[in-house]
């Protein structure tokens, strides 16, 4: 396809350039290591905090149904909370997304939403927002990103990932609900 794609066209499916075309046919799965940084807020009932610097980290697993389309469970560490209080969770994360080309470059791009499950590991709270012996021991949330990837002489994927994360339960009593972003690279080794 050459030309500008329309943008509905674009987020819904698109091609990959011929040297990609070869090495992600449908049936295709990869493993792989990510890290990176999240900026989240505490937002909801009577809370609103500022945003909280963290990091996170862990492992991914994808599988390529058909040629643009690209399932993955993921495994990660993540930061959370907002302002003074510090939410610390392993986060199962599924998604669903549509993979296509980036212009006619060996870069690829995946638009992807899904569902989420986070057990929270730790909690430590400076303010009186948030009671930690009241803050819930799991959480949802709606995750919805683009990943920008390409392959390396390996073979293997590594690339970069912009992703935010909606809590679609509550913190804690307290009716909050955890706001993310969440910016990581990752790389395949498998």
């Amino acid at each position: 396809m050459t030309g500008r794609v329309p943008a509905a066209l674009f987020c819904s499916t698109v091609l990959f350039t011929t040297p990609i075309q070869a090495q992600l046919r449908g049936g295709s799965t990869s493993f792989g290591l990510s890290g990176g940084a999240s900026s989240s807020q505490l937002s909801g009932g009577s809370i609103n905090t500022d945003f909280r610097w963290g990091v996170m980290a862990g492992a991914y697993a994808s599988f390529r149904p058909s040629r643009n389309t690209v399932t993955a469970l993921e495994a990660n560490w993540v930061q959370k909370g907002g302002g003074d209080t510090r939410l610390d969770y392993i986060e199962v994360p599924f998604t669903v997304g549509a993979a296509g080309p980036l212009g006619g470059s060996e870069w690829a791009g995946r638009l992807y939403t899904g569902i989420g499950i986070g057990f929270k590991v730790s909690c430590s709270s400076d303010a009186t927002l948030l009671d930690c012996d009241n803050a819930n021991s799991t959480e949802w949330a709606w995750p919805f990103g683009l990943m920008v990837s390409r392959f390396g002489s390996s073979g293997r994927p590594v690339g970069f990932d912009l992703r935010y994360s909606v809590g679609l339960s509550d913190v804690s009593a307290a009716f909050a609900q955890n706001r993310a972003w969440q910016m990581r690279v990752f790389l395949g080794v498998g």
